[in-house]
């Protein structure tokens, strides 16, 4: 009797079930969807060519825009992303609502611009089976990660015969870009927006786990200090406070108390990831070297 009795409300629930998850599934793939849809028609608005990279590890997205070889290019690294979806739990997809990075390099009018996303970014998972979480937490600028983009910089470079490189990232993107800059040989300088270029700092600041398997570019200071570069800090940025490039700042004095090579300019009413396209469109074609 109880059995009997019990089969209408199981299948009321399981009715009730299938009505809640198939609109959250949806939810989930449309934001997903959205998402990949506005960097392609950001992109295509600034005429780049989107093409997928294959690397050791991963599949990366590229937007490109080059016209000129034998030039330098001008590199753009996205940032973190959707990362997480709150303190405590991973995002299952860790592709930017807001990818900063992608705006600044539609604003650059150089002759070679390329935009490379994240691991995990953009590309669908089932194309990309080491994406894991941990790519975009704990190991998000773990030396696979670098090793990945930098292919991808390689490849580039090569199909279209092209020279030097200019760095330039965004928030977790500025640490990939910073540790990058120390590894390669054909760096002519550095810039960062909102970089994250300590995060063993940065982790303190927010009172989280450290990010046990990734590199940390202070401890590349020694390399670092001989490279141009320039890092625009947000007044109003708690995601990435402007003590994280203070910080970063000591270590390069360890090796060069004047900091020649290195330069900071910080923005008031500026946070995160708000008004840099406005600061951008006047700072792109600024001159970034080292001090006699």
């Amino acid at each position: 009797m109880l059995i009997n009795m019990s089969l209408p409300l199981l299948k009321f629930i399981c009715k009730l079930t299938v009505l809640i998850l198939i609109p959250i599934f949806l939810v989930g793939c449309t934001s997903s969807s959205v998402r990949n849809n506005q960097a392609d028609t950001l992109s295509t608005s600034g005429g780049f060519e989107k093409e997928i990279v294959k690397t050791s590890h991963f599949y990366l997205l590229t937007y490109q825009k080059i016209s000129e070889s034998n030039q330098i290019v001008s590199i753009y690294i996205e940032g973190d992303g959707l990362a997480y979806l709150d303190s405590y739990r991973p995002s299952l997809n860790p592709t930017p609502i807001d990818p900063v990075s992608l705006k600044l390099a539609v604003l650059d009018p150089s002759p070679n611009v390329l935009y490379i996303a994240r691991p995990c970014q953009y590309v669908p998972r089932e194309v990309n089976p080491n994406c894991q979480n941990e790519y975009w937490t704990s190991k998000r600028y773990s030396p696979e990660v670098v090793e990945s983009i930098n292919e991808t910089i390689d490849k580039i470079k090569n199909n279209n015969k092209l020279q030097d490189v200019r760095l330039i990232g965004f928030s977790g993107g500025g640490s990939v870009a910073a540790i990058l800059a120390a590894t390669r040989t054909d760096v002519i300088d550095l810039r960062t927006v909102a970089g994250n270029l300590d995060t063993t700092k940065f982790t303190r600041l927010h009172n989280t786990s450290p990010l046990t398997g990734s590199l940390n570019p202070v401890d590349y200071a020694d390399k670092l200090k001989d490279i141009p570069q320039i890092h625009f800090i947000g007044a109003d940025d708690d995601i990435v406070p402007i003590e994280v490039v203070y910080s970063y700042q000591e270590k390069i004095k360890k090796f060069d108390p004047d900091l020649h090579c290195v330069t900071t300019q910080s923005f008031a009413n500026t946070s995160h990831t708000e008004g840099w396209e406005d600061i951008w469109k006047k700072s792109i074609l600024q001159v970034v070297a080292c001090r006699n």
